[in-house]
């Protein structure tokens, strides 16, 4: 059985599980706004986010010396979907951070305020903010990540490929939850989502991902295939 995601990803059932290739360029863009002294959680939100899908640009670490490195920035400006301000102390006092702000909002750009050490200010106040506590960054992390689905600026498929990757009871859980911030499924990909989780116990023994699972099954259960559902039931037993 093989199905392919709108996010160009080919995902084939198989006898020994899921086999899954990605072959689409799509992806959202997201400029990640920080003082250099605060390259270590721009770092961390920067893999958080390309784990499902989305490409990241860090000003620090994405720049190459063969260009100027404000030209560079700016273009990375207009070209990104959403951008996120990482307010702590030394964005505050940054004046590069404040310029960046105001170019983002000047293109009409998605304004994410990560609330570290400083409540959103200035320009950014008006926009969507949300907390990010350092010493709880999986939970912060999380946190982003359904903000941005919910946003519409991670890739619904990209979202499930990460589910349908999950390799131990704690990521499973994590991309379930995620799983269920998606507005709604094609047949498709419900199908996918469903061949996922019969194939690989990491999902389906991990511990928060079962109760998710069956509400969602409940829901589209017309649109899964009777096959599938029949051996989703008979796990859930053995449960």
């Amino acid at each position: 059985m093989q199905a392919k995601t709108s996010a160009g990803s080919t995902v084939t059932l198989t006898e020994s599980g899921i086999h899954l290739e990605h072959t689409g360029t799509a992806m959202s863009k997201i400029f990640i706004s920080h003082s250099h002294y605060d390259k270590e959680i721009a770092g961390e939100i920067k893999s958080g986010v390309e784990r499902f899908g989305a490409s990241a640009f860090v000003a620090h670490e994405d720049i190459r010396p063969t260009r100027e490195w404000q030209d560079e920035i700016i273009e990375n400006l207009r070209q990104c979907d959403v951008f996120l301000a990482v307010l702590t102390r030394n964005f505050e006092k940054s004046e590069w951070t404040d310029q960046e702000t105001g170019i983002a909002i000047g293109l009409g750009k998605t304004i994410i305020g990560i609330q570290i050490e400083i409540p959103p200010h200035g320009f950014v106040g008006k926009f969507q903010g949300l907390k990010w506590d350092t010493k709880q960054s999986v939970e912060s992390m999380k946190s982003l990540l359904k903000l941005l689905v919910e946003g519409k600026a991670l890739d619904e498929d990209n979202i499930i490929d990460a589910f349908v990757k999950s390799h131990s009871f704690r990521i499973a859980d994590y991309n379930t939850e995620l799983l269920n911030e998606i507005p709604g499924f094609s047949k498709q990909q419900i199908n996918t989502v469903v061949s996922a989780v019969v194939t690989n116990n990491q999902i389906w023994d991990a511990t928060g991902a079962g109760p998710i699972l069956d509400n969602l099954f409940s829901k589209y259960s017309e649109s899964i295939d009777p096959e599938l559902m029949k051996q989703w039931k008979k796990i859930r037993k053995k449960a």
